[in-house]
């Protein structure tokens, strides 16, 4: 924001600490079609294929939307070099997976033992890319905490599960009315006695979480989700 107001001009590619993103969400993706031919998702021409984090960011402002998914800019320090609050997150996604995996297969939610073996494999690989030694101590001493989160977590989404149907699948669907495609990601999608259940994991740093609540009412992603589930199909990255 503050490069933003300095240099209203936009010249993102000569910002200092500016790189090129590697997310998985704008990767290119193919989809089958009804006739068995694969379809290209590439994401060459902005807003042909989009994804339910890509809209939000464009209400919120169209010159954001422009930085980030077309020309794809990122700070340097947002990939997982240095610890951070959104790297808790992903740890206790990360537990959070191995749970709905495990129900997924045998149809129960396994103990936390269970649970650790696998889960602290996956810990110290993602210990191994942070950078900086400081970094990796905290990490460390946070490993134990995100995984009664992500446990925890997992444990209620489950609660009043039949069956898990999709763990962090990606899908693919036309946006009624456009030629638009949108792929999406939910974190969990279960079969309860009274439907479909889509179940989208969020951590916060944020200490109300009343009002982090609130604000994901107006967050259309589970709306673009549903929206997949029924309508769409699923997709592979290229």
């Amino acid at each position: 924001l503050e490069l933003c107001h300095s240099d209203p001009s936009g010249n993102i590619d000569e910002w200092w600490g500016i790189g090129k993103s590697d997310y998985s969400g704008i990767k290119d993706h193919k989809v089958k079609m009804d006739n068995g031919v694969w379809k290209d998702l590439n994401r060459d021409k902005p807003g042909t294929v989009v994804s339910p984090s890509e809209v939000r960011c464009y209400l919120d402002c169209p010159r954001k939307w422009h930085f980030e998914y077309v020309k794809k800019a990122q700070r340097y320090d947002l990939p997982y070099k240095r610890y951070s609050a959104r790297m808790k997150g992903s740890m206790a996604h990360m537990a959070a997976e191995i749970v709905g995996r495990h129900f997924q297969e045998h149809g129960d939610i396994p103990s936390r033992r269970e649970v650790a073996a696998p889960y602290l494999l996956r810990a110290e690989e993602m210990i191994k890319d942070v950078e900086f030694q400081i970094d990796k101590k905290e990490l460390q001493e946070d490993i134990e905490t995100c995984l009664s989160v992500g446990y925890n977590m997992a444990e209620n989404a489950l609660g009043d599960a039949k069956k898990v149907l999709h763990i962090e699948q990606r899908m693919a669907v036309v946006i009624p009315g456009t030629k638009t495609w949108l792929t999406c990601q939910p974190d969990l999608v279960t079969e309860t006695n009274d439907g479909i259940c889509i179940i989208d994991y969020k951590t916060t740093s944020q200490s109300r979480l009343d009002q982090v609540a609130e604000g994901y009412r107006y967050n259309p992603a589970m709306y673009l989700y549903a929206l997949a589930l029924e309508s769409g199909r699923p997709i592979t990255e290229v």
